[in-house]
């Protein structure tokens, strides 16, 4: 017969692994214990980004209050140094009566000026982590908003933060791929079974296709591996144990995290109340004071130390609403409430 020295061989082979010890599930429970805690991954960057913008436009806020408190003592004492000037040159009061209005003044144009630049870096900061240009914030009418005082119990709180707090869900997700490997691991120990089938065609240059099915059924096990599968099953069990102690060490402090937040809740809510107070009474002070001062039956330097005290009264009242805010979303971050709708549900707008 004529030799043909030009072979056509082509082939489609289909295998399945039919029995693997596990292996494949294990993986499988892997990837998606893997993808579980990429997406809480992603619920706390979001909720850290919802509280630090939060906390950063309080911050605009508070300034601002703090910055009109400023700029209603500047303009009492540019009225008590007019006083003081017409008093002086009517020769009704010395000049100290004068220098010292116009030393107080200065001192307020001072802590104004400052308030003013703080104003400006706490619109630049809000700005910058919501991503738009400084104009777009610098003087912009901010909305003023005030935590609504609806508070879960504590230990509520507790047990939804262990439940759905974002970090926690990451752990709990890491332990269990950290599980399914230690079950992929100990697959090792089981043989392998394989099904596999294949059509084989052959030809040669001149054509005569010749065409073949070929099936079968592999078992395969390793019968000696240096070590490698007892060491795998180790290395897994005490990736399994470190994140089991991980998960364990992040729910104690997420209940400690719980707990600061409402101290920081209740201690705030307790300053804003006697700051409240102490600012109706320092407001009437200085009433009295000026109405005494008007009639010349005052003292000048009690009127300007009524007015500093106003002053500090009104700044750390708003300083206390602040902390009460911040603490309230520091609580519902802590506890995984913290999203775009808690904001508007919790976050009041104060008319």
């Amino acid at each position: 017969p004529v030799f043909d020295r030009t072979l056509v061989q082509s082939s489609a082979t289909v295998a399945y692994s039919v029995f693997d010890g596990g292996a494949r599930g294990a993986r499988l429970a892997r990837a998606s214990a893997q993808q579980q805690a990429t997406r809480a991954q992603s619920d706390i960057a979001l909720q850290a980004l919802l509280a630090d913008v939060t906390r950063r436009y309080a911050a605009v806020l508070v300034a601002r209050e703090v910055l009109a408190a400023h700029d209603a003592r500047v303009a009492a004492l540019e009225l008590e140094r007019a006083r003081a000037r017409q008093l002086l040159e009517q020769g009704r009061v010395p000049r100290v009566v004068l220098l010292r209005a116009e030393a107080s003044l200065s001192a307020a144009v001072a802590e104004q000026s400052a308030t003013r630049v703080r104003v400006d870096a706490a619109e630049r900061e809000l700005a910058r982590v919501m991503g738009v240009d400084a104009a777009a914030v610098t003087g912009a009418t901010l909305a003023p908003a005030a935590p609504s005082h609806t508070v879960a119990a504590r230990e509520d709180a507790v047990q939804h933060a262990l439940s759905q707090n974002a970090e926690l869900r990451r752990l709990s997700d890491q332990a269990a791929a950290a599980h399914a490997t230690v079950t992929e691991a100990n697959a090792q120990w089981w043989p392998r079974l394989h099904f596999g089938g294949r059509y084989v065609h052959y030809a040669s240059g001149a054509g005569d296709p010749v065409g073949e099915w070929q099936a079968g059924v592999q078992v395969s096990y390793p019968l000696f591996t240096a070590g490698a599968r007892p060491a795998a099953i180790d290395r897994a069990r005490a990736e399994e144990v470190a994140a089991r102690a991980e998960l364990q060490a992040a729910r104690l402090r997420v209940a400690d995290a719980v707990d600061r937040a409402y101290a920081a809740v209740d201690a705030a809510r307790a300053r804003a109340a006697a700051w409240q107070s102490a600012v109706v009474q320092m407001e009437e002070v200085a009433r009295i004071e000026r109405l005494a001062l008007d009639q010349g039956a005052g003292v000048q330097t009690d009127w300007l130390s009524a007015q500093s005290e106003l002053l500090r009264a009104r700044a750390s009242l708003v300083e206390a609403r602040h902390d009460e805010l911040v603490a309230r979303v520091e609580l519902a971050r802590a506890t995984g409430e913290l999203t775009t709708a808690w904001i508007m549900d919790n976050v009041e707008t104060v008319r």
